[in-house]
C-alpha cells in the first residue's frame, strides 16, 4: 500500500495567559507562557483501497524557559470506507 510521512513546526500564542480567582481576601493567580513552539511527525499507511492507517505524534514548550511548560501528545486512528 502507499505511505506517506510528514512534519510540522507550529508556533503557539495564549493570548489570556494568565488567571487569577479570588476567594474573599486572598487570590490565587497562575501564568502560563504566552509563546510556545511545538515540533511534530505524522504518517499515513494505506493498508488496501478502503483501510489506512494513521498517526502524529508531537511536543510543545514554552518559549521563555523552554522545558519548563511542555506538552506531549500522540493520536492513531484507522480509517476504513464503506
Amino acid at each position: 500500500g502507499a505511505s506517506g510521512v510528514y512534519g510540522m513546526v507550529n508556533l503557539y500564542h495564549d493570548f489570556g495567559s494568565g488567571s487569577e480567582v479570588r476567594v474573599g481576601p486572598a487570590s490565587l493567580t497562575s501564568e502560563n507562557e504566552a509563546w510556545a513552539l511545538g515540533f511534530g511527525i505524522g504518517g499515513s499507511y494505506a493498508w488496501n483501497d478502503r483501510v489506512d492507517l494513521f498517526g502524529e505524534a508531537s511536543y510543545a514548550t514554552g518559549l521563555s524557559n523552554a522545558g519548563d511548560a511542555s506538552a506531549l501528545s500522540a493520536s492513531a486512528g484507522l480509517k476504513v470506507m464503506f
